[in-house]
């Protein structure tokens, strides 16, 4: 080996070093002061009574999130703002997501069918075979591939919409969306504002939900069946003292965590300025600087806006308005959207030219704990068919 390649080597290994190192005290420090907080916050009396209002199931939780992020605000105060400058977007994982979200309406749309006992499928011979393929929708040839009517509905969708999350517009969907055991009408994250929602009215497919599932609603009954006979099994032990009495439910409201002025009220009256300071710091430089009503400020968003800027290196053009902040803030907006659409169009080249060569279009995968989850209700279907007497097989 050549000695510049062997520096070269060396470089690299003592920069991976490095990294191991800061991140390893990082952590340090985010748990001493972790710990020192809620040690001193757990059973302090007017903590206590500063959450009594709230429901007090979750009075822990707070204190030991509260300890935690604490930990956050203190230990990477100085690296907020460049993690800001950092995390613009990659439009590619953005166009990505959208086609993930298209071929996954068209899979939604598909079970509605089946579980309607319109048509077979080979190799999808239960609702479980569909739960487990939605990772894997890329890669299903019965599911119809993107085209240009697609395409279409995915930039109008991207165009009409209205806020600051445009960059979220497909991940949660892309990346969390299952196919449901049953279809039922309003269970498939058809929610106000989806992508999904928006398509089904767009193209008129809506109509797909009134089929009824009725080899969903099968397999769902072999699963209620154990659900229920496990809430008897728990009553009888209830009644004969094996087990505690369920506590009664408490209907006080959740600490109000997500509003700025309860975290600050809280930290003036059990931390100090500097945690105060901290925190604002903490908010402001992650762009996430909220109103009372869950919204991100002006003033924060102006502030994520720069950031993006700087990093990308692109002239904006500002539309007038008398407020600069939200001329600032439009015209970043729809900015995005152009940004967004040409970028979805661009990538539906690259996409066809994967279908045509038959070369992967990687996509997201099922999470870990999604894939057990299903595993764990194919089991309860099992014992729900052993229940009824009948063979612990999927086929009905």
């Amino acid at each position: 080996m050549e000695e510049e390649e062997k520096k070269e080597l060396f470089a690299i290994g003592k920069d991976l070093a490095e990294r191991h190192n800061e991140e390893i005290e990082l952590r340090k420090q985010i748990e001493a002061v972790r710990v020192e907080t809620y040690n001193r916050i757990k059973d302090n009396p007017e903590v206590k009574e500063f959450l009594a209002p709230y429901n007090s199931h979750f009075h822990d939780f707070f204190l030991q999130n509260y300890a935690t992020s604490k930990g956050m605000w203190v230990s990477t105060k100085d690296t907020y703002k460049k993690r800001l400058d950092e995390s613009a977007v990659a439009l590619q994982s953005i166009a990505r997501n959208a086609f993930a979200c298209v071929l996954k309406k068209k899979m939604i749309d598909i079970r509605r069918e089946w579980g309607a006992g319109s048509f077979e499928l080979p190799g999808m011979n239960t609702p479980f075979d569909f739960m487990e393929k939605t990772g894997k929708v890329f890669e299903l040839e019965w599911i119809p591939p993107i085209d240009e009517q697609d395409i279409e509905c995915l930039v109008a969708y991207v165009e009409q919409h209205t806020g600051f999350d445009l960059e979220f517009l497909f991940r949660y969907d892309s990346e969390n969306f299952v196919i449901p055991l049953r279809m039922e009408e309003n269970n498939v994250h058809e929610s106000e504002g989806s992508y999904f929602t928006f398509h089904s009215e767009y193209t008129g497919s809506g109509n797909l939900k009134v089929l009824p599932d009725k080899r969903g609603e099968k397999y769902h009954a072999y699963i209620n069946a154990v659900n229920k006979k496990l809430h008897e099994e728990k009553e009888a032990k209830i009644a004969r003292g094996e087990l505690p009495p369920e506590k009664e439910f408490d209907m006080r409201p959740f600490p109000p965590t997500d509003k700025p002025s309860f975290i600050e009220a809280f930290i003036k009256k059990f931390d100090d300025r500097e945690t105060l300071q901290n925190y604002r710091n903490y908010r402001e430089y992650r762009g996430d600087d909220e109103d009372e009503d869950g919204e991100e400020t002006p003033a924060s968003k102006v502030s994520t806006i720069l950031a993006h800027l700087d990093h990308l290196k692109v002239v904006l053009p500002v539309k007038a308005n008398e407020d600069w902040r939200l001329a600032l803030i439009e015209s970043w907006e729809e900015y995005r959207r152009k940004s967004i659409a040409e970028a979805i169009k661009e990538a539906f080249g690259d996409y066809l030219f994967h279908v045509e060569t038959g070369i992967a279009y990687t996509g997201t995968e099922l999470k870990p704990e999604t894939i057990k989850s299903i595993a764990d209700l194919k089991e309860k279907f099992l014992n729900g068919r052993e229940l009824m007497g009948e063979p612990r097989t999927f086929d009905l």
